[in-house]
């Protein structure tokens, strides 16, 4: 309950709080010194040159956690342009449903996202669409980052967003836009890299 957590933080020597902004801001004002961060909504950029499968199942492991619930997890992976076919190849190869055309992404935008926000319905549950059994994950490949597609928004469940990028300071300067845009300032971001 919120008593017993603010009864919690106002007992302990630290307290690390990620959530809602309510949360977070309890955790300021518990009297304790605090850590906390609002929602998560990390991107996640793949450099050239890495290993596909291994980020393949990394993202798998980090979104697929939980049922995507958690705020750690690959919201948004921004890959090599180039690669997407190979990208989209291994995904499936791993379990994941890769959806690439725009009209089947719209079904989804329009069910994830009510109001501007996680459809709270759905969190953490199937969204009712024909998907296999065995699907580890869900992918949607969009267009644009940051507030240009409500997809970009922190989700929590077992989906990624995907989009192709030119050059790695491209790549970068989405991840910024899309944490200012939709959420995740000071939260969390990643980096598949050998370099």
């Amino acid at each position: 309950t919120l008593e017993h957590s603010a009864q919690l933080m106002a007992e302990c020597d630290l307290v690390l709080a990620t959530g809602a902004f309510g949360l977070t801001k309890a955790a300021y004002s518990s009297g304790t010194p605090a850590y906390g961060v609002g929602p998560g909504n990390p991107p996640v950029v793949l450099d050239r040159g890495y290993d596909l499968t291994d980020a393949v199942k990394m993202t798998i492991t980090a979104v697929g956690s939980d049922n995507g619930i958690l705020c750690d997890g690959d919201n948004l992976l921004l890959h090599p342009a180039e690669e997407e076919k190979a990208l989209f190849d291994t995904m499936r190869q791993e379990g994941v449903v890769v959806f690439d055309k725009p009209e089947d992404v719209d079904k989804f935008r329009e069910v994830l996202i009510v109001n501007g926000k996680s459809n709270p319905a759905l969190v953490g549950k199937d969204a009712g669409f024909d998907i296999p059994e065995s699907t580890k994950v869900i992918a949607l490949k969009v267009s644009a980052v940051g507030s240009a597609d409500i997809l970009n928004k922190e989700i929590m469940g077992p989906v990624v967003v995907t989009k192709g990028y030119d050059t790695f300071e491209d790549a970068v300067a989405m991840a910024i836009q899309n944490m200012t845009e939709s959420g995740g300032i000071g939260h969390t971001a990643g980096i598949f890299s050998n370099d």
